[in-house]
């Protein structure tokens, strides 16, 4: 029964899992299942809770080049809310999480804002704050910041992008560089002369559609 305790409220969910083929249950949990459903406590339990219980799973992604959690854990982050705002930039800025793990969690992000835009400027300072953070150990973890913050418009979070590229902390294979980064930003009109770069998305990166170094 825990793992149906960390999928959390389901309620925003569009279609039923398919919990015999994936969580393996039986009538034998029938009893158990019905008790779930009728406790006062967990019915009482805000989304957010589920948050902490699923956040290490983010670690699957690399450990076990399970490219599902990569797909859905972040969508259910963008569910749950601003509840899994603070949870997952505490995540993405824990350098004992590897690159890929971390970059989930700024899909995770990216994925909050995406069904609540009221949640923009929230999700946005918590993307700049892991920049501003100027680590030169993870160039590809600040590269898919970036890329998120491109998703977000967040052009007011300009200066702390030109600065981590000052710094030499950004992998410029993911955005380009600072001055191709400007045009996207609408910083600087783009010269006829120049076709737009190639930017890897941050919804990308973890979703199979990119494969990572796994050994990251």
């Amino acid at each position: 029964m825990t793992v149906l305790l960390r999928f959390g409220d389901a309620r925003p969910v569009p279609t039923w899992p398919d919990c015999p083929t994936r969580y393996g249950l039986t009538l034998a949990d029938a009893p158990e299942l019905v008790r779930l459903a009728t406790d006062p406590a967990l019915l009482a339990r805000p989304r957010g809770a589920a948050v902490g219980p699923l956040l290490p799973l983010l670690r699957r992604v690399v450990d076990d080049e399970d490219d599902w959690v990569g797909e859905e854990l972040p969508e259910v982050f963008g569910r749950i809310g601003r509840a899994a705002v603070d949870p997952l930039r505490d995540f993405l800025a824990d350098p004992a999480n590897r690159t890929y793990a971390r970059v989930a969690a700024a899909v995770g992000l990216r994925e909050v804002r995406k069904r609540h835009p009221d949640a923009r400027d929230v999700v946005a300072a918590a993307l700049a704050a892991e920049l501003a953070r100027f680590d030169p150990a993870e160039p590809s973890v600040n590269g898919f910041v970036v890329s998120g913050l491109l998703d977000l418009k967040a052009v007011e979070h300009a200066g702390v992008v030109r600065e981590a590229y000052a710094k030499g902390c950004v992998d410029p294979e993911i955005c380009g560089d600072w001055a191709e980064v400007q045009y996207e930003f609408g910083l600087k009109v783009r010269p006829k002369r120049l076709r737009p770069g190639t930017r890897v998305l941050l919804a990308d990166a973890v979703s199979g559609v990119i494969r990572p170094p796994f050994g990251r």
